[in-house]
């Protein structure tokens, strides 16, 4: 099943093809790319059998979830402003939603919802997965678990595509740092490398976003910038001036 929905204030119209059950959006959006589909093309399923998230996770799809990916084109600051659109349209349903840098979305810690973004050429691969009725790993949350049981998964996407944020950067960082409930946080970095063997570590305190969307993080008395990586939220003790003596998980 097909459907177009016009997006309001930018040049594109999505067209939504809907698959009752698929291997992977992202794969199949993959496909669609490779056969020549245009930008805004989006891909939904009711149900992932081998759904992904960043650095090859898996991301469990069972029914009761939004399970999308949208072709549209590469930027530096798309992942920011996915984050935002999510996170906009939960704030809409009166669902306090907040930012995990780079764009996990949270609710009082819990994940809510995640978004991969694979780039192909000019073209970036948006996957976006948001826990509607259900919660498929323990300790995230949903919209049912917040309190709003009858969201219509279609009616959530088009209001995902109508969030997404046509603002200049400025803007943007603006928005997203309001969002952000990482700045400010000690925090875990494993940032991702380019070189072969294991991943740098650093913990810290977040405290700002650059230009680029790169999280800066201040440890060893310096501020070190993190392009990609994952981010943990710690809890913290600290002495008389400040300095972390002890971090662990949030939650532990």
């Amino acid at each position: 099943m097909s459907r177009s929905a016009p997006l309001s204030g930018s040049g594109l119209t999505f067209k939504i093809h809907h698959f009752s059950r698929v291997s992977s959006t992202q794969s199949l959006a993959r496909e669609f790319l490779d056969r020549g589909a245009e930008m805004g093309t989006v891909v939904v399923a009711d149900e992932q059998d081998l759904g992904r998230g960043r650095r090859g996770r898996c991301w469990l799809s069972p029914l009761g979830g939004l399970y999308a990916s949208v072709l549209l084109p590469a930027e530096l600051l798309l992942p920011l402003r996915l984050g935002i659109a999510v996170a906009s349209t939960l704030e809409r349903l009166g669902i306090p939603a907040t930012l995990k840098w780079p764009n996990d979305v949270l609710v009082r810690e819990r994940k809510i919802a995640g978004i991969l973004i694979e780039v192909v050429e000019e073209t970036a691969i948006v996957g976006i997965g948001v826990n509607l009725q259900a919660i498929p790993v323990a300790g995230a949350t949903s919209v049912a678990e917040e309190g709003f049981r009858a969201v219509d998964r279609d009616e959530f996407l088009d209001w995902v595509l109508t969030n997404l944020p046509c603002d200049g950067p400025e803007r943007l960082l603006g928005r997203y740092r309001e969002l952000s409930c990482t700045v400010g946080r000690i925090v875990r970095m494993e940032e991702e490398g380019d070189q072969p063997g294991p991943n740098r570590v650093l913990v810290g305190r977040a405290c700002g976003v650059d230009a680029s969307g790169r999280l800066l993080v201040e440890a060893s008395g310096r501020v070190h910038t993190v392009a990609a990586g994952d981010c943990t939220h710690l809890v913290h003790e600290t002495d008389a001036r400040g300095l972390i003596l002890d971090a662990r998980t949030f939650g532990d």
